[in-house]
């Protein structure tokens, strides 16, 4: 390498010095040539460069930071300090001690550094007004550094807090129980940062109390004293009704002051008085739609034996089992709770009396004919009280008297209303076609509580079948091996096939029969048949078989570059002690790192990031999909959360990318990672 080689190398990277001949590094050409691309590889030139001043200077104001490797002579010359410093202040911790006694020096390192970051500066310097005053412009909590003699310094002080409201910490004592000088610094918006180190005098002071609570004012910090005092808290309580639980008994019984703060804001109920809570007329009158729930619970638990208290509050949607025992015989209040469609369900809790009364029940089973469960004995008996809750409910019909419930005329108008209700009803019924039959052409599913004998009955089977009714998971085991059955049921729903039993896996005429209106059962099918070319010929023409084609194909890609990524990364992992993935929260590019979330993009969005890039999405969407997905590339290219306008295509991307997770997740545990919080929403586990 000759001399024009060597220049040319550090022009393009000046840390390549280090890399270079010994006689380069003794060359001031090739030397200055590297400081101006990279001033700190001055640390690696011959010494006598480094005493060399046009070198140095050169260096410095490339990089200041190239100050820490000059030579010593340098590190004590207040020129080449001086230029340092004006770059990058903190160049003075770099510098001989003697300049941080010199004013000069320390004001021009304030101008681009903070007092903070300096140690060992002259105390005669941290009391002099110049330097603090420039200290606290850039950083009002450089107060700290202060002498004492500035501390108490008012307009040091307010400009301190005028540019950090945590600089209130470092002033004098004597100026935080200085209500004057307080009033003069605090507002709204720094005052909740400040109050917790004023002095506890100030707090005794109704005056500045009053002028605080406006701008926030925690109420807890006030003498006890001021806390039965009407006006302050008047003035806290129109600003926070919570701040009633604070106060004096003497306020939370003050039934004028508290009266409008509770009408508007029911939960600061939960802190009046107990007498309050028993206050009758009071409850009555701040009681609205907007408070009852936060009110309800907090009433004293006598009122709910006071009969016209309960029917007064009747209207909103108390329950019952509130009431004292005493009531829960009272029709009248029976009535006003279960006429709400909201409350008929209330009817458990109340006495035999209201539960043999045929017009309470009727009111309640007309809103939910399960209500039936709780009417007496008599009214279950009673046929036309039975018809009504399985006119609401079919499956009421199991609330119903066992002789009503062998009654033909109402079980079938409960299978009319709710195949389900052949669960229920007796077995005789479950044994008859006909009744069988009512129940399955309401719900399918129903056919499960028919008796095994109908289970197994070809005949009605085939019937059903013909009429659409999809029952062959139900049917007896028998007919599951019927080829009849079978082939005339996935004839009709493709998806039958799952049902069928084992050995239709491997009968190829029936798959093909079964993939033309479900492709999906081809999974069902013998694994040989899964991939046989007349099979493959169907499902290749189906859109949505394509699309799961394509999905497989990107779930595998995924598990591979994860696969891949981590175990690439393992080591590093296996550094970082403190190592946690936040799946969601952020990413850097092809790496999993500790992340914060403030710029990174997320697991999520490296996912994305990647199908992009590798045109996975291209393996499934189809060209309508792809334009959606590429709008919300250009407009937000680090990361996706989907369109919001297509439920159907979002629901798709969130499992691919729980899929993706999951297995991240499982990867990272099974390695030794202790990750399994940060994935629990995606593992469930």
């Amino acid at each position: 390498m000759d001399k024009k080689e060597a220049i040319s190398k550090v022009k393009e990277h000046g840390m390549d010095l280090e890399e270079l001949p010994e006689k380069f590094k003794k060359d001031k050409d090739v030397v200055l040539e590297a400081v101006l691309n990279a001033g700190e590889a001055i640390q690696f030139a011959d010494p006598t460069l480094k005493l060399d001043k046009e070198v140095t200077l050169a260096a410095i104001k490339q990089s200041a930071y190239a100050f820490e490797h000059v030579d010593d002579k340098y590190k004590a010359d207040k020129d080449i300090v001086k230029t340092a410093v004006s770059i990058d202040g903190y160049m003075l911790e770099h510098a001989d001690k003697k300049f941080k006694k010199d004013k000069i020096i320390v004001l021009k390192a304030l101008e681009t550094s903070n007092l903070s970051n300096f140690n060992d500066i002259d105390k005669k310097l941290l009391d002099d007004k110049d330097i603090i005053s420039l200290a606290i412009e850039k950083d009002g909590s450089d107060l700290q550094y202060a002498s004492a003699k500035l501390k108490k310094d008012k307009n040091i002080a307010k400009k301190a807090i005028g540019n950090s409201e945590y600089a209130f910490e470092y002033i004098d004592k004597s100026l935080k129980k200085d209500s004057s000088f307080i009033l003069t610094v605090v507002n709204e918006d720094n005052f909740s940062s400040i109050q917790s180190h004023l002095d506890k005098s100030l707090f005794k002071d109704k005056k500045f109390v009053m002028k605080t609570i406006t701008m926030g004012l925690d109420v807890s910090l006030i003498d006890k004293k001021l806390l039965k005092d009407e006006a302050i808290a008047k003035l806290s309580l129109d600003r926070d009704s919570s701040s009633l639980q604070y106060f004096d008994t003497s306020i939370k019984k003050n039934k004028k002051l508290i009266l409008p703060i509770i009408k508007n804001d029911g939960y600061a109920f939960s802190h009046a008085d107990l007498s309050i809570k028993k206050d009758k007329k009071f409850i009555l009158e701040i009681l609205n739609d907007d408070t009852f729930y936060s009110v309800i619970d907090e009433i004293d638990q006598s009122l709910y034996k006071d009969r016209n208290f309960v029917l007064a509050i009747a209207k909103y949607d108390i329950s019952a089992s509130k009431i004292h025992k005493s009531l829960l015989g009272d029709t009248e209040i029976a009535k006003a709770i279960i006429q709400k469609p909201t409350s008929c369900h209330e009817l458990e809790y109340f006495d035999e009396t209201i539960k043999a009364d045929i017009d309470i029940v009727k009111m309640a089973i007309e809103q939910s004919g399960s209500l039936l469960e709780f009417a007496s004995k008599d009214i279950q008996n009673d046929k036309a009280m039975v018809q009504l809750a399985i006119t609401n409910d079919g499956t009421s019909i199991q609330f119903a008297s066992e002789d009503l419930k062998n009654d033909e005329e109402l079980v079938k108008q409960a299978l009319a209303q709710d195949g389900y209700a052949l669960e229920y009803v007796n077995n005789r019924f479950k044994d008859d076609q006909s009744f069988v039959e009512i129940a399955v052409k309401n719900a399918e599913r129903a056919f499960e509580y028919a008796s095994d004998k109908i289970k197994n009955d070809k005949v009605f089977v085939l019937k059903c079948i013909k009429n659409k009714i999809k029952i062959l998971e139900y049917v007896s085991l028998n007919l599951k091996k019927d080829k009849e059955v079978v082939y005339n049921s996935v004839k009709n729903h493709g998806s039958e096939l799952r049902y069928a039993d084992d050995i239709f896996e491997k009968d190829k005429e029936l798959v093909l029969i079964a993939i033309v209106t479900d492709w999906s059962v081809y999974s069902w099918a013998d694994k040989k048949l899964q991939i046989d070319k007349d099979v493959l010929k169907i499902l290749e023409k189906n859109d949505e078989y394509k699309k799961h084609v394509g999905l497989e194909k990107v779930s595998k890609e995924l598990e591979s570059f994860f696969d891949e990524l981590i175990d690439s990364q393992k080591e590093f992992f296996e550094e970082e002690q403190t190592f946690k993935v936040r799946p969601g929260i952020g990413y850097d590019k092809y790496y999993l790192n500790q992340v914060d979330g403030s710029y990174d993009m997320s697991l999520q969005g490296l996912i994305h990031h990647y199908m992009w890039e590798k045109k996975l999405y291209h393996l499934f969407l189809d060209e309508k999909d792809l334009k959606i997905c590429q709008g919300v590339v250009e407009n937000s290219p680090e990361y996706i959360y989907g369109p919001e306008d297509d439920e159907g295509l979002q629901s798709t991307l969130d499992e691919i990318y729980a899929d993706a997770i999951c297995f991240v997740g499982r990867k990272l545990i099974d390695l030794g990672f202790d990750v399994k919080n940060d994935f629990e929403s995606y593992l469930g586990e």
